[in-house]
């Protein structure tokens, strides 16, 4: 057996447990809950044109009201929220609130993180056209 076999069967052998598991990874439930959070200049109602649009296809909609006193109080407002919700939970986020999203997102509840920024240079945004929401 030359080295290029043994590597290659080396390399096969430790990669079939990774793909094993990605195999019978479990499906993402469908889920119909989405926790928004805003960012640092705006307020809940920044969602509310977001919002209106999904609830009526039946999605449970909650929009955080962040304190915005520091990132662990409003980490705790965006826990509380998705602690709240019924099942599998869409977690979305808008400037600020990125970091709120990336330390929450590890609740078991939240199946999805998404975080939408602005650009940094301060040219509207997609994001800012659809949401409402201000840059922050």
């Amino acid at each position: 057996m030359n080295r290029r076999t043994l590597i290659g069967a080396a390399a096969v052998s430790a990669a079939l447990p990774l793909l094993h598991r990605v195999a019978s990874a479990q499906t993402p439930p469908k889920t119909k809950n989405v926790v928004f959070v805003h960012g640092l200049f705006a307020d809940g109602s920044c969602w509310s044109k977001v919002i209106a649009r999904l609830q009526p296809k039946g999605v449970n909609c909650t929009s955080v009201q962040n304190p915005l006193t520091s990132l662990q109080e409003a980490s705790e407002a965006a826990r509380r929220a998705i602690a709240a919700q019924p099942g599998p939970t869409v977690l979305v986020g808008h400037s600020f609130s990125g970091m709120i999203v990336s330390e929450v997102g590890v609740d078991p509840k939240v199946w999805l993180e998404t975080i939408n920024a602005e650009d940094p240079i301060g040219v509207d945004s997609h994001a800012r056209w659809q949401t409402g929401c201000r840059h922050g």
